[in-house]
């Protein structure tokens, strides 16, 4: 009886939340560098 099937795996929305903040500050980044 193993019950370690959840090799972490995060769930949808927090991959939406995590990709979405980092694309939001490289793209910032970006920006103010570009000015």
């Amino acid at each position: 009886m193993v019950e370690e099937e959840e090799e972490f795996v995060p769930e949808p929305g927090t991959i939406a939340l995590l990709g979405s903040g980092l694309l939001g500050l490289a793209g910032y980044a970006g920006l103010r560098r570009r000015a």
